[in-house]
């Protein structure tokens, strides 16, 4: 039983041959009806005639190479009725020729030759084909599109970022030029109460340091309170955001004594800068479609024009204006530095989010207008889309730090202080995540013994503003 099935599939598996197939078109088109069988020896075909042998009087007799033709180009109806003919035979004998070398030697098979003009049978393919060339015109336009659209945006941010940019130098604590995907580095987040552009009177009111480690895909945002009891490289010691107003006064410039200050204070590189004024933050959230925060404690706000904010505790959608007045409220909350700055990293990572998702992409245009001269930056224009992707890749890995501090009245005048346990333990976390090694220790505390030692009572304080600072501790430690 098994030999006759594989001998039954064999001859299948011939009759469905192109060259059969071929064969069987031959016999229709001459009108006949032929019945073989096909072996590997070379039987003569039996075949059996829908008409009388005889010829047909109104028949004409037709040339042998006619039938011998593979496929013929002409219409049925101008080939002409005859009865099988010596060539039909031969041709017949040839096909089985061909299946027995088809069978013995598969590799060797050519594949028959197309005839040289279409034939009602190939309508499917053209369609197929035409189907084709639609979906590929169709791909190939959304591509232009695209790229049409990256070209217009490239110009338009390159444009921007350009109109924003203020090179300040490498880090004279960095012996080498940052890899921005390769290497760790930092980013001096600045929010400043600049009502214009060009205005030279103006200070920090946020202030971040952004640590990212491209390595891990992870970032460190650490806040540190705009009172901070600072000594700045001057050597004036005043308040961290007096450090713009001191650089004028020294005609430093103001955005390089800031920078400096910090890496005094944390013993670390500042290898980037971003500043953002009051205008540009309101613009962009608008741009954005706004941003939605939680209210942990209801009170109100005075906004830029006069008008009053009204801020309900639970969750809220807040407008350019209402977020600038979010951000900036301290007096009416007891933790004042404290609970401000952690409103500002709140909206800081709403306001990212929303930048690089789709709301940023359909709105690009009104951020860039928002961006112009209301953002400075040291960034290189080539760096701007690998830091896009740095932040996508680290989104889910932020963190934030709280920098402990605690706030007194100084001869009049409100800090914020801090014990040297604190600043040297953000400085090795920071160290940490940058994977820094720092040549020289840190600069004497310029605080008195009572500043520290008031500090000092302080830093195991359980303010809730503290609780995400054990998040950052824990992540370096598995490290």
């Amino acid at each position: 039983m098994g030999k006759r099935r594989k001998k039954w599939r064999m001859v299948r598996r011939q009759l469905s041959s192109p060259v059969v197939k071929k064969t069987f078109k031959k016999i229709e088109e001459t009108d006949q009806i032929t019945v073989f069988v096909a072996t590997q020896a070379n039987t003569q075909p039996k075949s059996l005639s829908s008409k009388p042998n005889t010829p047909d009087k109104s028949s004409k007799t037709v040339p042998n190479d006619v039938v011998n033709q593979s496929v013929s180009c002409e219409s049925p109806e101008s080939i002409h009725h005859t009865q099988p003919s010596d060539s039909l035979q031969k041709t017949l004998q040839q096909m089985s020729r061909d299946l027995e070398i088809m069978e013995s030697s598969p590799n060797e098979r050519k594949p028959p030759k197309q005839p040289s003009c279409q034939l009602k049978s190939n309508r499917n393919t053209l369609s197929r084909k035409k189907k084709r060339k639609w979906i590929t015109g169709s791909i190939a336009a959304v591509l232009f599109l695209m790229i049409g659209l990256l070209i217009y945006t490239g110009n338009q941010l390159l444009n921007a970022f350009t109109l924003g940019y203020f090179q300040i130098g490498k880090s004279d604590l960095r012996q080498h030029n940052i890899e921005i995907e390769k290497t760790p580095f930092t980013v001096l987040l600045l929010g400043t109460d600049q009502r214009k552009a060009d205005s030279t009177n103006w200070r920090p009111d946020t202030i971040m340091v952004a640590a990212v480690n491209p390595k891990t895909n992870s970032i460190h945002l650490y806040s540190l309170p705009r009172d901070l009891k600072v000594k700045m490289p001057t050597g004036e010691v005043t308040k961290l955001n007096h450090a713009p107003q001191i650089g004028y006064k020294h005609q430093i410039n103001p955005i390089k004594n800031i920078r400096e200050t910090v890496e005094n204070f944390l013993n670390i590189p500042i290898d980037y800068y971003a500043i953002i004024n009051f205008q540009g933050f309101t613009d962009i959230v608008n741009a954005v479609g706004g941003i939605d925060v939680y209210v942990k404690k209801p009170f109100s706000e005075k906004m830029i024009g006069g008008e009053i904010a009204y801020f309900e505790q639970g969750p809220a959608h807040l407008s350019g204006e209402e977020a600038l007045a979010y951000v900036r409220m301290r007096k009416q909350d007891p933790l004042g530095d404290m609970a401000r700055n952690e409103r500002q990293r709140e909206v800081l990572t709403v306001l990212m989010d929303k930048l690089v998702s789709t709301d940023g992409l359909f709105n690009l245009d009104k951020i860039l207008k928002a961006v112009g001269a209301n953002f400075t930056h040291n960034f290189n224009t080539e760096d701007i889309p690998s830091l896009a992707n740095i932040y996508r890749k680290s989104r889910n890995n932020l963190l934030r730090y709280e920098f402990r501090s605690e706030g007194a009245k100084i001869n009049g005048i409100w800090y914020e202080l801090w014990s040297t346990q604190e600043r040297t333990h953000v400085s090795t976390l920071l160290q940490k995540q940058l994977e820094y090694q720092p040549t020289t220790p840190l600069e004497p505390s310029p605080l008195s013994e009572w500043e520290e030692n008031y500090a000092a009572r302080h830093d195991n304080d359980s303010e809730p503003v503290y609780e995400e600072n054990i998040k950052v501790e824990d992540a370096l430690n598995r490290d």
